[in-house]
């Protein structure tokens, strides 16, 4: 089985969304990823076990993104299953233009019309099970959202290290607001 799957832009949207790309992966063991997504987010996956194909989607320095995301999916051939974990058009686009039976990402005004399966997100529900909903229907989800996993080796230094991560600039967990407010 053949899965075509866009990752989310930001590193740890990614992140989240590895216990559905295991799900996915323990369903059928046969199955081979092609990831599609920012320079991290392919980073941080390109190393699964059953990742056939990693891309960076170059498509919005483009003269044209619509041009650019039609070559896209026309290069890549076609899949029995295809996830977004994007809210864009683009990404549904390339869905829909890869001829992909089966297309899932989330509920938008234009997914209607362009994927097969359009998953409504729960307000006030982590991201990690909001993104396991795109199995409901799909394979058997009686089995719950594992642990996020990556495999990537660890590194190891001679001395020790110090890491900064200085977080993202938006979303309601990075945010702080006096008591007054």
């Amino acid at each position: 089985m053949k899965i075509l799957i866009i990752l989310p832009n930001w590193l740890g949207d990614a992140i989240m969304a590895t216990p559905t790309i295991e799900a996915l992966a323990n369903h059928s063991p046969q199955a081979k990823f092609t990831f599609i997504g920012s320079y991290v987010a392919i980073e941080a996956l390109k190393h699964h076990p059953e990742c056939e194909k990693a891309i960076v989607d170059e498509t919005k320095k483009a003269s044209s993104r619509l041009l650019a995301t039609k070559k896209l999916a026309q290069s890549l051939g076609s899949f029995d299953l295809a996830f977004t974990f994007r809210k864009n058009i683009f990404a549904s686009l390339l869905l829909k233009w890869t001829k992909t039976p089966v297309r899932v990402g989330r509920k938008t005004w234009f997914n209607r019309f362009l994927l097969t399966r359009s998953v409504n997100f729960i307000n006030n529900q982590h991201l990690v099970l909001n993104y396991f909903q795109f199995l409901n229907g799909l394979i058997d989800v009686s089995i719950k959202a594992d642990k996020l996993r990556l495999y990537i080796k660890p590194e190891k230094f001679a001395k020790p290290m110090l890491g900064i991560n200085p977080g993202a600039t938006y979303g309601s967990a990075k945010r702080w607001y006096p008591k007054e407010f």
